[in-house]
């Protein structure tokens, strides 16, 4: 599938009708967001009569659900032909290169980067309606089933130690919730320098217990921020705060609720650090201006 300048085309290949309903679902998710999703948008999108898209999904929720449901069976089918496509070849830095390359193109394309838009909307959804958050629990649980048995293919002793295979230190996992979330990634070795977000993973008290976690498993904690310049503040307070931390992640991309939302923008110095605002509570003043220009009713 590919979008034209006005609409999006089918291929020519067979495809059953619930598919096509949920590639043109997914698209829309990620080009509109959750909001520009909906049945006509859908039927007209796909080119189907009037009515199609509610035959199989009755209500919006279920159309978001079927979206979801797509989004991870892609997710699933890539990683299915990327182990058979290495399977016979020992887990090496060469073999990771190889999978990274592809990965990377594959991101390149045109066709995919509305699915990582649409990955971050399919979390928000998530976040505000538990019906959805058990769709996402459930493909959670078919991902990590198939990314065990690809990595079996791959012939590695022990799927869940991929960071001791790897020579190159693996860094997350910042949509993990919680202390007992983070604990089990790092009883297995699943990862070497620990990635909580406060937003995602307790706020600053849960944070704390995670990075006393990872300080008694002699590990580094480089938090994740990509998000406004509230939680951008917080995360920085919360690094100056522990004896482990290692680097902020600095989100560099165009992001206005980051660079505008504070009366004093937060900034990199030349020489690579950030000083942290010293006023009470965060150290920070929104700007109103700002506040008013991306309010969303």
């Amino acid at each position: 599938m590919r979008r034209s300048s006005d609409k999006i085309e089918v291929p020519a290949a067979p495809i059953d009708r619930r598919t096509l309903i949920a590639d043109v679902a997914l698209r829309l998710l990620g080009q509109r967001g959750a909001r520009g999703l909906t049945h006509r948008a859908v039927d007209r999108e796909a080119g189907l009569p009037a009515g199609s898209t509610s035959y199989y999904c009755r209500r919006r929720h279920d159309l978001l659900a079927l979206a979801f449901r797509r989004h991870a069976e892609l997710d699933h089918q890539e990683i299915a032909a990327q182990a058979s496509r290495h399977s016979g070849k020992a887990l090496s830095l060469q073999v990771v290169a190889d999978v990274m390359a592809t990965q990377v193109e594959r991101w390149s394309r045109l066709k995919y980067p509305y699915q990582l838009t649409a990955r971050f909307e399919i979390v928000l959804a998530a976040s505000r309606d538990p019906s959805l958050a058990a769709v996402t629990a459930e493909s959670r649980k078919r991902f990590v089933a198939t990314l065990d048995g690809a990595l079996r293919v791959l012939k590695l002793p022990d799927p869940a130690n991929v960071a001791a295979a790897l020579a190159t230190p693996i860094a997350g996992y910042e949509t993990e919730l919680g202390l007992y979330g983070f604990r089990e990634l790092i009883d297995r070795g699943a990862v070497d320098i620990v990635q909580p977000d406060l937003a995602w993973s307790g706020g600053f008290s849960e944070c704390r217990r995670i990075a006393a976690l990872a300080q008694a498993h002699h590990l580094m904690v480089a938090p994740h921020a990509f998000a406004s310049a509230v939680t951008l503040a917080a995360s920085l307070h919360f690094i100056a705060s522990i004896p482990n931390g290692l680097v902020l992640e600095f989100d560099q991309n165009p992001n206005g609720l980051r660079d505008e939302l504070l009366k004093e923008p937060i900034r990199i110095e030349p020489d690579g650090m950030i000083r942290l605002p010293e006023r009470p509570g965060l150290g920070i003043e929104l700007d109103r201006g700002a506040v008013e220009r991306y309010r969303a009713e």
